[in-house]
This record gives structure tokens, sequence and C-alpha cells, in this order.
């Protein structure tokens, strides 16, 4: 909703690492350098969000046409400016960053792991390659045939692990943003944005779609997990 010139949402207190204590400036500002660096020429400007519980937070508004909202690495929130066009699914979307911003630390944390999970594996076919051609030089005379398919499963397998390692741990943490998102904006509001944000996804690469597909859970199993834990209080 508006107020005057200040967009105010109904966002509940919540703590962040910031609020147990206060940043070094030189690495605020390395922070902030490092989110401007990644938007580039699409950064637009900060606006600043004055919430009904008193706190106020700073988005990085910008155009970039492959993403539409994010709590980046550097604690930084950031969302496109096409989203802030209709209140109901800015306020939901918003509410969703916040979500990921009270998970803090451990986000971070979760999302490196994730990062150096795909970086090992994507580098692993070249590995696979190098100990392929010493197997078989070296195990000639032992069933080269069998090392070889050994070593294809051992990689197939690899993947597959990582790949569900990944998609679980971000599915996680996207539904629990989800959750967060739905307890203060309602299930109506929720369904909405969803929606808004799966015809936006249209107009991205086939990438983008299948990369948010594997780390954002369907918003129907959201909704089922939301009821069970209103129903168990």
């Amino acid at each position: 909703m508006n107020i005057g010139s200040v967009r105010v949402f109904y966002i509940p207190k919540y703590r962040t690492m910031n609020m147990i204590f206060s940043l070094p400036r030189w690495l605020d500002n390395w922070l902030e350098q490092n989110t401007m660096r990644e938007l580039g020429k699409d950064y637009i400007r900060k606006e600043s969000f004055n919430l009904l519980d008193g706190s106020r937070q700073t988005f990085y508004v910008h155009k970039l046409k492959s993403e539409l909202a994010r709590y980046d690495l550097y604690g930084n929130l950031r969302i496109n400016e096409k989203m802030l066009a209709q209140s109901d699914i800015s306020e939901v979307v918003i509410l969703h960053e916040v979500g990921h911003k009270k998970q803090g630390i451990m986000l971070t944390l979760a999302t490196i792991i994730c990062l150096i999970l795909l970086v090992f594996y994507a580098a692993f076919p070249a590995l696979a390659i190098i100990l392929f051609s010493i197997i078989f030089f070296i195990g000639n005379a032992l069933f080269p045939q069998y090392q070889f398919i050994f070593m294809i499963k051992i990689l197939i397998f690899s993947i597959a692990l990582s790949l569900s390692l990944n998609a679980i741990i971000m599915q996680f943490f996207e539904g629990y943003a989800d959750i967060y998102s739905i307890k203060f904006a309602g299930k109506e509001k929720y369904v909405k944005t969803r929606q808004f944000v799966a015809a936006e996804l249209m107009k991205m690469p086939t990438l983008d779609r299948v990369l948010h597909g594997l780390s954002h859970p369907n918003y129907r199993h959201v909704l089922f997990v939301y009821d069970l834990l209103v129903r168990k209080g």
C-alpha cells in the first residue's frame, strides 16, 4: 500500500545479523559496491520501504531481465522495477525477500555450498576423462570395458546426487520464504504473485526457467505445508 510517496507494507519484526552487530563502514561499503558491480548499467536507484513495525528496508531497484527479486550474497535486497508496478505483487515479493534476509547467514552459507558443488561437478567430466585414460592404459589387461562402464556409472550418480542436494537445499529456503510471505500477505495474494512470476519466467531463457524450477517448490506444495503448519499451531 502507498501512504503519500512512501510505500508501506505489513511486515513483522525480525532479526538479522546486522541487527545483532553493526558492520564496519568499510565492509558495508565493500558489500554495497559488489552489489552495484553485479547490477552494472541495469541499476536504477535505491528505494527505501518504511514498514509498519517501524523498521526500514532498502532495496536496489534494477531492470535486469534475468532477475525478478533477490537477497544476494552480499546481504543486500534487490528487486526488478517491474515487480513494483502492482502493490499486491510487490508486497508478497518484498515479504519473500525479507524472509530470506531473516534466514541471514544460514542462507548465505547454503548458497555458497551449492555453488561449490555445482562448480565441482561441472569440472568433474574433465576429471573423468583423465581417469578414464589412466584406467584404460593401466587396466587394459583387466577388463577395460568394465572399468569404463563403472566410471560412467559413478559420474552419472555423482551428478544426479549433486543436483538433488542442490534442489533440496534451495527448495527448503525458498519454501520457508514463501511461507513467510503467505503468513503476512495471505494465500490469495501469494497465488496471484506466483502466477505473475510464472508468466514473467516464460519470457526468460530456458536455462533460467529450468534453474528456477529446480530451486523453487511448486506453490501448491507450499500451500499444503502452510495449511499443515497452521493446523498444528
